[in-house]
C-alpha cells in the first residue's frame, strides 16, 4: 500500500502519518485504497466543524486511466446521472449558480476575469512541453476573509509522450464522500482539455494535504472495505 513517514503529533504515542502513496487503474479501482489508507493509518482528529475526522497529511493517489470504467466505485452512494450533474454544474461550468462559488467557476472565470482552461490549451497547444499550464481557484482577497474557501487549490496539465496529464492539489479532502466525486469530474476536465489541445488523456495524480473521513461515514468505510 506504499511507505509513509511520521512525525510526533500534540497527543504523545499517537504518529500523525505523513506521504502516503496509493494507484490504481481507474477511479473506481483507486477509491477503495484510499479510504482503506485513512482507516488504517489514520490519526483521529477534531476538526474546526466540531466534529471528528480520521486523518493523513500529503496522500498522493496516482490514477493510470481515469477515463475508463469503473469511473464510479462500488459502494459510492452517488449514481452516475448525480455525477453528471455535478461535474457539469461544478467543474465544467463558469456559472456558480445558488453557490458561493464553484471550482469551474474559479477555473473557467477566476475572479471575474480570467478563463484559465481556455488560456492552458491556447498554452499547451503553443508549446506541448510546457511547465506553465496552471490554473489556481484561490483568490486571496476573497478566500482569506472567508469560512468557504476553495479544497481544491491548484490543476497543473502537462503534456508527455502525445499525452495529456492531470496533477492535482487540495489541501482539504473529504475521501469518503467527495473524493470519487472530485476525481470523475477533474477527469472529465482533463479530456475537455485535451480534446481542446489535441492530445490523449492520460493519468490523474492527486496530493491530498489533508486526507480525512468524517466521522459520521466510518460505519459506511467499513461497510465498503467489508470490516467489522
Amino acid at each position: 500500500m506504499g511507505t509513509h513517514l511520521t512525525f510526533e503529533s500534540n497527543e504523545p504515542g499517537k504518529p500523525t502519518k505523513i506521504g502516503t502513496f496509493v494507484k490504481g487503474k481507474t477511479i473506481g479501482e483507486t477509491w477503495p485504497k484510499v479510504i482503506k489508507a485513512i482507516w488504517k493509518r489514520g490519526h483521529i482528529l477534531h476538526s474546526e466543524y466540531d466534529n471528528d475526522t480520521k486523518e493523513i497529511l500529503q496522500l498522493l493517489a496516482y490514477i493510470e486511466n481515469p477515463l475508463e470504467e469503473p469511473m464510479t466505485p462500488k459502494g459510492f452512494p452517488w449514481s452516475k446521472e448525480r455525477l453528471e450533474q455535478y461535474t457539469n454544474q461544478t467543474i465544467l461550468s463558469s456559472d456558480p449558480g445558488e453557490f458561493k462559488y464553484t471550482y469551474g467557476n474559479r477555473l473557467h472565470k477566476w475572479n471575474n476575469e480570467l478563463n484559465q482552461i481556455d488560456w492552458v490549451i491556447k498554452k499547451l497547444k503553443a508549446s506541448s512541453n510546457t511547465r506553465r499550464a496552471i490554473c489556481h481557484t484561490w483568490i486571496p482577497p476573497i478566500d482569506t476573509e472567508s469560512d468557504e474557501a476553495p479544497c481544491l487549490i491548484f490543476t497543473h496539465f502537462q503534456v508527455r509522450d502525445s499525452k495529456l496529464h492531470l496533477h492535482l492539489y487540495f489541501r482539504s479532502h473529504d475521501c469518503f464522500g467527495a473524493w470519487p466525486a472530485n476525481m470523475y469530474g477533474l477527469a472529465n476536465l482533463m479530456k475537455k482539455v485535451a480534446d481542446g489541445s489535441g492530445f490523449e488523456t492520460g493519468s490523474i495524480t492527486c496530493v491530498s494535504g489533508s486526507a480525512h473521513i468524517y466521522d459520521h461515514n466510518w460505519e459506511n468505510v467499513k461497510e465498503v472495505l467489508n470490516i467489522e
